[in-house]
């Protein structure tokens, strides 16, 4: 994998490179592609309850296994300890912190994706 690829996933297309809170930046991004994910399956009536589930714990072993295999990596890339441009990490937090949160449906969706936001940068 070329070193743009590797930046570009590890700074989640580049939400990470933020000069004002790029965890922020990067929980946002993975906020929105939460909700979008979200949207395109209710247009396609292909949404469940347990669709829900698999889909975001799908992304969280996702994330999880980009951070551990992007970590070494962007260590050396950007140097120092734990640099706050790496938000593959913060993506797969965003995931765990809203697996088993229900499936209101239609605009109450949001609600559930906003606070599951906020709950994770004031606990991260």
């Amino acid at each position: 994998m070329a070193k743009p690829k590797r930046l570009w996933i590890a700074t989640l297309g580049g939400a990470g490179l933020s000069p004002i809170g790029p965890g922020t930046a990067g929980s946002l991004a993975t906020a929105a592609l939460i909700l979008g994910i979200h949207g395109l399956w209710r247009l396609a009536g292909a949404i469940t309850p347990m669709a829900w589930q698999i889909m975001l714990a799908a992304l969280m072993l996702l994330f999880s296994v980009l951070a551990v295999q992007l970590g070494p990596w962007t260590l050396s890339y950007f140097g120092g300890k734990d640099p706050g441009a790496f938000v593959v990490d913060e993506a797969a937090g965003i995931c765990l912190t809203m697996v088993g949160l229900p499936l209101l449906g239609g605009w109450r969706e949001i609600w559930i994706v906003v606070g599951a936001f906020a709950a994770f940068r004031i606990f991260d």
